[in-house]
């Protein structure tokens, strides 16, 4: 980019980090505060501490991404180039497919579905007949009930009838132990796979640092 007399905005190499995916997507709803105040959804990002994308000029975007129909005169091809972000990329899917194959462990596990029959038995107690806390964090019939859709979205906001179920929810998994249950057993099946891929995971962080090194050898040339 400097070679083209560009420069993108601080911070810009994040937008390509991996994220990590909140409790949310594993087992629901984790804390009364969250249930109570989003029910079933992600807190709303706080204003005052989000950072905003800053506008970024289109030909500093083409100078990085290139051209629609060229991308290999863009900078973000290079790098993939130079540094054999493939390589990195490789490493990356490697482990994430380790990580999905623990969540589906956990979820086969004669130990969760002890927890899901607890926490089930006690969501029945209290009227509400789900299977497991991801049945009911997608319920649709729940989601909302009874507020209009707003225009353009896909659901209602947050109702006092889905709050209430949620909290329900967290409270019953507190009386459960559901949240130390699953995340034991998946600790478990965490460490199963990390002992049965060693060699596997050995090359990829070798991978890994090839990509950082050749990334350290390019940035001290510039």
């Amino acid at each position: 980019m400097h070679g083209k007399g560009q420069a993108l905005p601080a911070g810009w190499g994040g937008n390509y980090l991996p994220t990590v995916l909140p409790p949310l997507v594993y087992f629901g709803v984790a804390t009364l505060a969250d249930a109570r105040s989003y029910g079933y959804r992600l807190p709303e990002p706080d204003p005052t501490t989000t950072a905003h994308a800053p506008t970024v000029p289109q030909n500093v975007l083409t100078a990085f991404y290139g051209t629609p129909s060229d991308t290999s005169t863009g900078c973000l091809h290079q790098a993939v180039v130079t540094l054999n972000i493939d390589q990195a990329t490789e490493a990356y899917s490697f482990v994430q497919t380790l990580r999905l194959q623990a969540i589906t462990q956990t979820r086969q596990d004669s130990g969760l579905k002890a927890a899901n029959t607890a926490w089930s038995t006690c969501m029945k107690a209290a009227g509400y007949d789900y299977p497991n806390p991801l049945t009911a964090s997608q319920d649709k019939t729940l989601l909302g009930r009874g507020l209009p859709t707003p225009p353009g979205a896909a659901l209602p906001p947050p109702s006092p009838i889905e709050k209430h179920v949620a909290t329900i929810d967290v409270t019953c998994k507190q009386k459960t132990d559901y949240e130390q249950t699953y995340t034991r057993i998946l600790a478990g099946h965490q460490r199963q796979l990390i002992e049965a891929n060693t060699a596997g995971l050995q090359h990829v962080l070798t991978e890994w640092q090839d990509v950082l090194h050749e990334a350290a050898i390019t940035t001290a040339r510039t």
